[in-house]
């Protein structure tokens, strides 16, 4: 796949500041500075939202460029959530919500669960959902009930942080009952642009660990030659390979769906993370097995990545759950 200039500009950019203010183990702890420097320096919330409503006036297209490469660092900060709310929000009914999610003032986070409505607007939110990404210091939740995105105050919720598996992603409970939530938009919109920008953190962070795991074999030696020059661990890293290069090039193609509003977006969406993390989890759990004895340790990094697969993989959907989803919205053309 070749990239346009202007991507490959971006993604540089990108890379080179995130490797540089937020490298992988560092985010096993939080640093409000990054988060500062990501919106306030680097706009990165607003990229896919009109210059009209204060945002950079991209598209999805870049704002996948720049989630694949924060999968690469497995970075903490709530940027994937925030910034596809914000893209949401630029095309639904709450761009009064924006400049303070532009502006970092503000994080959000989306609650996907069993929601019911209730009152003469169906505006009045009940039920909990035990593992929300980012919700921890979100101040802006966005709440999915049946057809309908709604905005929820976080102040108004009940918020508890949950213990996680991956510690590179916080995780919080949310409970809502009887919670005044405002609707900006159409949840099924939402979930679509959140499944493509999962998938594409997904295939950039499988990237990574592939990376670290080809550069591994090359120096470790067994009998007198490095672990890259036999055959059958050369066959299981070109596989790997090819497994990535297709669920990317579905990744790219849902992110232009999303870019141009195209019709098959509900189709491809679900179908890109499912491709995604299953190349992920695959790629992450062959780096464990691939690095010997020291992939199994805390010290190396390849389990941070082996646990932010996993995490992934049960976000809002599993692999066989979201195949199916596509498939039936193909069925109805």
């Amino acid at each position: 796949m070749t990239e346009a200039a202007d991507l490959k500009e971006l993604r540089s950019t990108v890379r080179g500041f995130l490797e540089h203010i937020a490298p992988a183990r560092s985010q096993l702890a939080d640093d409000p500075s990054i988060w500062k420097r990501l919106t306030a320096e680097l706009g990165l919330t607003g990229l896919a939202v009109p210059e009209a409503q204060g945002g950079s006036g991209a598209s999805f297209v870049e704002l996948a460029v720049v989630l694949e490469e924060a999968g690469r660092c497995l970075l903490r900060a709530p940027l994937l959530s925030t910034a596809v709310a914000a893209a949401v929000l630029g095309v639904g009914d709450g761009a009064d919500l924006l400049p303070a999610l532009l502006d970092g003032s503000t994080s959000a986070a989306f609650v996907v669960g069993d929601i019911s409505t209730a009152g003469a607007g169906r505006d009045l939110l009940s039920g909990s959902v035990p593992q929300v990404v980012d919700a921890a210091a979100a101040g802006l939740l966005l709440v999915t009930a049946g057809d309908t995105l709604y905005a929820v105050d976080a102040a108004i919720a009940v918020v508890r942080p949950a213990e996680a598996l991956d510690p590179t992603r916080p995780l919080a409970g949310v409970e809502l009952d009887g919670t005044h939530g405002r609707p900006v938009g159409d949840s099924a919109y939402a979930l679509d642009l959140l499944h493509v920008a999962l998938a594409a953190e997904s295939v950039g962070a499988a990237r990574r660990v592939l990376e670290m795991t080809v550069d591994y074999l090359k120096v470790r030696e067994q009998f007198g030659r490095p672990l890259g020059s036999f055959q059958a661990l050369r066959h299981r890293i070109a596989d790997l390979t090819v497994e990535l290069e297709a669920a990317t090039s579905t990744v790219w193609y849902a992110a232009r769906a999303a870019a141009t509003g195209a019709p098959d977006l509900p189709v491809v969406a679900p179908l890109a993370k499912a491709t995604a993390q299953d190349a992920f989890t695959h790629v992450a759990g062959e780096a464990i097995q691939l690095h010997g004895g020291i992939g199994f340790t805390w010290e190396h990094d390849a389990h941070l990545f082996f646990k932010r697969a996993w995490t992934t993989a049960l976000l809002h959907g599993d692999s066989r759950t979201l195949r199916r989803t596509a498939y039936d919205r193909s069925r109805r053309g």
